[in-house]
């Protein structure tokens, strides 16, 4: 449900994060792509922090006396990882999710993604690995669940992204990228 998503995003400090845990070394993520990735798109505004407008999402999407999550992630990847996880958990709770955290070693993760074996998982964590690739369309396809062992479905995606892949106007398939970004963003 969109609502539940956009809840458990606008519950998240991320302004915090950043600041504490991260030491301002970055800055709040609002998109899959970074700055400098092919595909980026400049216009997209991060979801504001808002713990009463999540709530009142979740209570709309017919969970107002909670909800509870298994929450499956994989740690240790990324400078404070496992610190921002815990903190996800502490501002979910706040709008009365109730999020089991399983770590699961990278290879486990790598299995289950490959198996489709999500049994037993809510949501799961996942790195977005636009910078290695240098533009954004690999992992939008991911994302989107052109993958043997999809977490998210977008299917109307899916096409459109293709069609990017053999756009051979760079502008173009920028342009391409930049508004799949933004409607993937909004999903």
């Amino acid at each position: 449900d969109i609502r539940v998503r956009k809840a458990l995003t606008m519950s998240v400090d991320k302004k915090r994060i950043v600041e504490q845990l991260l030491s301002n070394t970055t800055e709040v993520a609002d998109q899959g792509g970074v700055p400098g990735v092919f595909g980026y798109n400049p216009t997209i505004q991060p979801y504001l922090f808002d713990p009463d407008a999540a709530k009142a999402l979740l209570v709309d999407a017919g969970h107002g006396n909670g909800l509870d999550l298994v929450v499956g992630l994989f740690s240790g990847q990324f400078p404070s990882d496992t610190l921002i996880f815990q903190q996800m958990a502490q501002d979910w709770a706040a709008i009365g999710v109730n999020a089991e955290l399983r770590r699961f070693a990278f290879p486990e993760y790598m299995r289950r993604a490959d198996a489709a074996d999500w049994d037993g998982i809510d949501a799961i964590s996942v790195p977005w690995s636009s910078y290695q690739h240098g533009e954004v369309s690999r992992t939008m396809k991911r994302f989107a669940g052109d993958y043997a062992g999809p977490y998210f479905c977008a299917p109307e995606l899916l096409d459109d992204i293709a069609a990017s892949d053999i756009e051979m106007d760079e502008k173009v398939r920028e342009k391409m990228l930049q508004d799949l970004m933004a409607r993937l963003h909004d999903l």
